[in-house]
């Protein structure tokens, strides 16, 4: 019963993080695009492609 209790408490918190993590990543790729991909210009890799 506890080991239960324990599990169901988890996948909580784990919901909790993941819709977090949802909301960052959508502030985070808003900014992206409004600042003109600033973050690509600094990407090495970026330049080797091109």
């Amino acid at each position: 019963m506890t080991l239960m209790m324990m599990d169901a408490k988890r996948r909580k918190e784990c919901r909790e993080l993941r819709g977090r993590l949802l909301e960052l990543l959508e502030i985070i790729l808003y900014e992206w695009r409004g600042s003109g991909k600033k973050f690509t210009e600094r990407n090495p890799m970026d330049s080797k492609s091109s």
